[in-house]
């Protein structure tokens, strides 16, 4: 039997695949981030190989037995003299690897390795896409500091923002305000400085999470929220739009799919997004698959291109029934 390994590394968490050349899913684990903007290059490549063991334990087979791999690192592609150092000692673990940025799996698993854009919005945002003649193109994905439009750092910083708007007059309080005292327990308004430079602006996870308080105002009918995550949908529309120009596309209209925790609000980010890919003459479609079954249908479609037509056909007919 033929299996394939895909990883999926995330700024917080890796997650990790093992499925056979069927489409049966024999393993899956989760383990911590493999981005070497965050940890040493020893730590990213024992975390590599300690989850890929731990799957291959499951099949009781070994990491050279592997017919494919793929590993979808963050940053991968722009540190050039890291990506060497961890290529070079990657290889030394499977006999067939490939080693990209996590946006390529997030794209796999979306559009199923077919011709289209995707677009992130999880902690950070980026947008990547792939025309019919395999040339690639990204937007976005600067630095969450200064870029990372739409995505959670991004709503949860401007979250915070106006939550003190609220607080101070600004804004008119809606139910973002109530929530945020309540999450908390604030006695004080201004007792939400001490929590936000202790416990939330310090990691970006936890800035992110604040989205959600966001998003939970914004449902609950807060009018200064909800535009929020309108203009949230409009600057990854904008990266969406980028990519396009910047390829070849044949099909008309483009594919447009997202992954990413934003979208885990639904109707709050994806109908104002819908519409504005809608008016670029682009088509919003749901994603196929999750970034670590992407990571798997891109070991294969490298390695084994009838493997990966077994693959696709077994997981389409599954998610049909």
């Amino acid at each position: 039997m033929a299996y394939y390994l895909g990883i999926d590394g995330g700024g917080t968490k890796t997650a990790c695949m093992l499925v056979d050349a069927h489409g049966s899913i024999v393993s899956k684990k989760v383990g911590p981030s493999i981005s070497h903007r965050q940890f040493s290059i020893e730590h990213v490549v024992n975390t590599i190989r300690d989850i890929a063991l731990q799957c291959c334990n499951d099949a009781s087979i070994d990491l050279q037995s592997l017919d494919g791999v793929c590993i979808g690192q963050p940053a991968f592609g722009e540190f050039p003299e890291q990506d060497k150092l961890i290529f070079e000692e990657v290889i030394q673990l499977f006999n067939r690897v490939h080693i990209t940025n996590d946006v390529e799996v997030g794209w796999a698993g979306a559009l199923a390795c077919e011709p289209g854009i995707n677009v992130v919005a999880g902690t950070g945002s980026i947008i990547y896409g792939r025309d019919e003649s395999g040339k690639s193109l990204r937007s976005g994905g600067w630095s969450k500091t200064f870029s990372d439009e739409g995505s959670g750092y991004w709503l949860g910083m401007r979250g915070m923002a106006l939550f003190a708007k609220q607080s101070d007059g600004r804004a008119p309080k809606g139910p973002l305000y109530d929530i945020v005292r309540g999450h908390y327990s604030l006695k004080e308004d201004f007792d939400f400085l001490t929590i936000a430079d202790s416990e939330i602006l310090p990691y970006p996870d936890q800035v992110a999470a604040f989205q959600r308080l966001l998003a939970k105002a914004g449902k609950d009918g807060d009018t200064t929220a909800q535009p929020l995550y309108i203009e949230a949908a409009r600057e990854l529309s904008d990266g969406a739009k980028a990519v396009r120009k910047g390829l070849d596309f044949i099909q008309s209209p483009v594919s447009v799919s997202y992954t990413g925790g934003v979208f885990g609000v639904g109707d709050l980010i994806l109908k104002p997004l819908k519409e504005f890919i809608h008016d670029a003459g682009m088509e919003l479609v749901a994603p196929l698959f999750d970034p670590t079954e992407g990571a798997v249908l891109l070991a294969a479609n490298e390695f084994n291109t009838d493997h990966f037509n077994q693959i696709c056909d077994a997981w389409e007919s599954q998610s049909t029934k």
